[in-house]
């Protein structure tokens, strides 16, 4: 409902997150906010009960609206990750880094690695120059993983000008033959 209590803004039914703790989500599409205007609005969670509707949300003074600020913005978009390199590698042991990242200016770097039995460190690495001669370790963001198969998320938190991941290969622990490796890594 808007301010006044006199147009309604939106009705839609809410998606489930966690049904049995009763977490809902509300989704709205570009469509359908791209004429509202900004204004305090509210709203209301009921649900159909007998012959009537039943609040589902209550204030601690009995209401049963909630207020929404609605504001002008932009609606956000997604962005498109990008393939990060990686160079063609020998058999382990092997040391090897990733291309270079050049920031976007985000506070917030998120890489996601998949491997294959990978056994070794993965660190993320920053620079203030393109060239890494300045090469500093990025703060709590080294891991050592043992025959790991699967896809991992590091998030970068602050502002890096330049960023890389540094990988040391051992091998693999329990089967010598498969020397395993990191097959893809996507940054956003």
């Amino acid at each position: 409902m808007n301010d006044r209590g006199d147009i309604l803004l939106a009705s839609k039914l809410l998606e489930p997150v966690y049904p049995a703790t009763g977490l809902m989500k509300l989704i709205l599409t570009p469509s359908e906010t791209e004429y509202l205007d900004a204004q305090r609005g509210y709203y209301s969670i009921s649900w159909q009960q007998d012959s009537g509707e039943k609040a589902g949300y209550t204030l601690n003074n009995g209401q049963a609206r909630g207020v929404a600020e609605i504001v002008d913005s932009i609606y956000p978009r997604t962005i498109s990750a990008q393939d990060v390199k990686l160079p063609t590698r020998p058999a382990v042991p092997v040391k090897f880094k990733s291309s270079i990242i050049e920031s976007t200016g985000s506070p917030i770097t998120t890489f996601q690695i998949w491997a294959s039995n990978y056994t070794g460190t993965i660190t993320v690495i920053s620079s203030d120059v393109p060239s890494f001669s300045r090469p500093v370790p990025v703060k709590d963001k080294n891991y050592q993983l043992t025959d790991f198969s699967g896809s991992m998320a590091i998030v970068v938190d602050g502002h890096y000008n330049y960023l890389r991941l540094d990988f040391d290969n051992q091998g693999t622990h329990s089967n010598s033959a498969n020397i395993g490796d990191i097959t893809e890594i996507l940054v956003k």
